[in-house]
């Protein structure tokens, strides 16, 4: 299996073969060599002992120990509890405190939230799965990142005065350095460091605002009042700038090595810094004093609501077995664990005490290879996204899963459940609501309470799982996410998605945000469950924004983004045409040339009596196959199956067991539009096939599969000269028949 890995410097993602564990690796972006999580050659047969205070007395880990409470998905192979040895020294130090930081943090931007490898949302099967392309590949093995050209942001693909059908906005993005979202929910602020600009966006109207050029090139955000916290890449130097215009006000040189992170408090207290040797240190934004603090961390994060917590997120690395230490006041121990699975993250709570952080108490096993560390808006629960999953300690035994683990700040040791898995992670700032980064692939939904997955929203086949930017915007409305830079397609950029919310949960908003963005509309279906117009401008599902829902005349791009009834778009394919010269509505429809499988799911499955419309037109020489079926492996899954070329229409009776026999149908004439319709009665595994609206005079059609639901159009080109289909419509119940013969 694939394995997914952040290299701890710069935080470039790679993806790597599985075989990969254990081996060091050399990350094109910063040079930095690191060793890939997995097992390594045992050096001694003692874990590490490094000191940590906790409030409660607690006795060193040892294989005696009981074990912890975990919860238990699966059960992984059995651990090699390879634990590298040493007695570290112990650090006494003393601590004060500040007040605190507002927002998550990530290494290369705040409030960058997610964890999913590889488990978490699974991608929505399709006959024609498109290979996911690696954000990079493994690093010693192939190539540079594939990420594109920096660029100044461009206009969205859909805007506010001419939204596309399903709501969504588009904005072609390089990879932000950071961002934030002020505490109206509207604007979003992001950083570009490459191209040294702050980029403002609307996120309730779905426009970008402006760009501010700087003399930096900042990357971490956060936001105090009317005062943007900028980190200048690279360097020791925080920007004070003005939130509304970009203007730098005044600098911070926290002294020694580069900033990593910023937090802070909403509206008062100071900003802490982490660097790269995980230092933090506490400014005083309005005296201009820096302080060095007895904290440690990669991640940083403040109590959003008193500000008398802060909250560091330990990641560690494999040169860190022999030499990191938490400076601590003596009190307990921990171990730095490394196993097949790989360096268990820490998150550490500090009490706020004058300039300085005092030490509260630590979970020494928040998550395996971490992504990033998470604190929900109520500042109650905390928690880390990784590569490996939860796993419990070695001598406790198996267990754990790809999942993300959420613990109590009251107490750390406290588990309070499994979050879905993502490669990040956020909760709303106002409704019972998360959400979590499906590897750039999907969005998906949860109850922030009770954790359970509320809805999956599909975005792309190969996008990036970078956990830069995932949070909620829009006044509440809206999920916003990076998930890549491909500014050819709607598939890799900044999304702004339209969360489907209760009446409730919009009056819950109004008390918070006033007046809120409109619901968006779909377009009148006419009481069908599903429509595909290919269409641009005119037509079915047509609209007034340029390329949308479909850019006509272009080749291997995401089209239908929105139609009514799908869970997905259709994929691109270098063998799938959205094209404008042979239609026969609206402006435009699909050519398939050969050889190809291309389908699209539908949003819920059909399990009683489904209709499927559709305009087919063969070319001389071309074919088509149209499946419907279930989902998965198309053979055992299939309901209906019909071809059209050479003729004629055939139709396949099936035999439910997964075969069964092909029968001349109808005749079919080359060049020539046909209305081709499937009404399938899905519990009585029975099928009808009608051709302008004249039904097959033959035998009763058998489902090639006995399948209890269909949710998946499927159509299978093998010539050249392929086919032509148009004005695809789904529905419930049969049609009426107008003849027979």
């Amino acid at each position: 299996m694939p394995l997914r890995v952040l290299c701890p410097g710069c935080q470039t993602a790679y993806t790597c073969p599985d075989d990969i564990r254990g081996k060091k690796l050399k990350c094109k972006k910063c040079e930095r060599v690191f060793l890939v999580g997995g097992a390594v050659p045992p050096k001694a047969a003692e874990p590490a002992v490094q000191t940590v205070p906790t409030r409660r007395a607690v006795a060193p880990p040892s294989a005696a120990a009981p074990p912890r409470t975990a919860p238990v998905v699966g059960r992984p192979p059995p651990l090699l509890a390879l634990v590298v040895g040493g007695v570290l020294a112990l650090l006494v130090v003393a601590a004060a405190g500040a007040v605190g930081v507002y927002f998550l943090a990530f290494r290369n931007g705040p409030r960058s939230q997610a964890g999913l490898q590889p488990g978490g949302a699974p991608p929505i099967q399709d006959p024609n799965p498109v290979g996911d392309k690696p954000d990079n590949p493994a690093p010693d093995q192939a190539a540079k990142p594939q990420a594109g050209p920096d660029q100044p942001a461009k206009p969205p693909r859909a805007g506010p005065d001419q939204p596309g059908v399903s709501g969504r906005a588009f904005f072609p993005l390089p990879t932000p350095g950071g961002f934030i979202m002020t505490p109206d929910g509207v604007t979003l602020i992001v950083s570009q460091p490459k191209a040294a600009k702050l980029v403002y966006y609307d996120t309730a109207d779905d426009k970008e605002l402006k760009q501010v050029e700087v003399d930096f090139k900042p990357t971490a955000l956060a936001l105090q009042g009317a005062t943007l916290f900028a980190v200048s890449e690279g360097s020791a130097v925080v920007h004070a700038l003005d939130a509304a215009t970009g203007k730098d006000q005044k600098e911070f040189d926290v002294g020694g090595d580069a900033v990593a992170q910023i937090a802070c408090h909403p509206t008062k207290g100071l900003v802490y810094a982490t660097t790269v040797s995980r230092k933090v240190y506490s400014i005083d934004p309005i005296s201009g004093s820096v302080t060095k603090t007895a904290a440690l961390g990669d991640w940083i994060a403040v109590d959003p609501v008193a500000g008398k917590s802060v909250y560091t997120g330990v990641r560690p690395a494999q040169e860190d077995l022999d030499n990191l230490v938490i400076k601590t006041d003596g009190k307990g121990n921990y171990k730095i664990v490394w196993d097949q699975w790989g360096l268990r993250g820490a998150i550490v709570k500090y009490a706020v005490d004058g300039p300085d952080l005092k030490f509260v108490a630590v979970q020494t096993n928040a998550e395996v290879n971490p992504y990033m560390m998470c604190l929900s808006p109520d500042g109650k629960r905390i928690m880390m996204t990784g590569g490996g999953g939860w796993r419990p300690l070695p001598e406790a035994g198996p267990g754990g899963g790809y999942i993300t683990v959420v613990f109590s700040t009251d107490n750390l040791d406290s588990m309070l459940g499994q979050a879905p898995g993502g490669t990040s992670i956020t909760f709303h700032p106002v409704l019972n609501l998360g959400a979590t980064n499906g590897d750039g692939k999907a969005l998906g939904l949860f109850n922030a309470k009770s954790l359970i997955e509320r809805n999956i929203l599909q975005l792309s086949r190969g996008g990036s799982g970078n956990p830069v930017l995932l949070t909620f915007g829009g006044k509440g409305c809206k999920a916003i996410l990076w998930n890549g830079d491909g500014p050819e397609t709607h598939e890799r950029g900044l999304h702004f998605i339209p969360l489907d919310l209760k009446e409730e949960e919009r009056a819950e908003l109004r008390k918070v945000y006033g007046s809120l963005p409109p619901t968006p509309q779909p377009p009148a279906s006419d009481g069908w469950t599903a429509v595909a117009g290919f269409n641009d401008a005119a037509g079915l599902c047509a609209d007034r924004t340029t390329d949308s829902p479909y850019p006509l005349d272009k080749t291997n791009v995401l089209g239908g983004d929105g139609e009514p009834g799908w869970a997905s778009p259709w994929f691109p394919s270098p063998n799938a045409t959205f094209q404008k010269d042979v239609v026969f509505e609206g402006d435009g429809a699909l050519h398939l040339t050969g050889t190809v499988n291309y389908g699209r799911r539908l949003q819920a499955p059909q399990t009683g009596v489904v209709r499927v419309e559709q305009y087919i037109r063969v070319p001389k020489g071309g074919d088509i196959c149209g499946y419907v079926f279930k989902g998965g492996e198309i053979t055992n899954n299939t309901g209906p199956q019909w071809t059209a070329g050479n003729g004629k229409f055939r139709v396949m009776n099936g035999d439910n067991h997964g075969d069964g026999a092909w029968l001349d149908a109808l005749p079919c004439q080359p060049d020539r539009w046909y209305k081709v319709t499937v009404v399938a009665d899905v519990p009585k595994h029975h099928w009808e096939f009608l051709v302008d609206d004249t039904k097959f005079d033959g035998p009763p059609l058998g489902f090639r599969g006995a399948v209890d639901a269909l949710q998946e159009i499927n159509y299978l080109v093998g010539s050249q000269p392929g086919a032509y289909l148009d004005a695809i419509r789904i529905g419930a119940g049969p049609l009426p028949v107008k003849g027979g013969s």
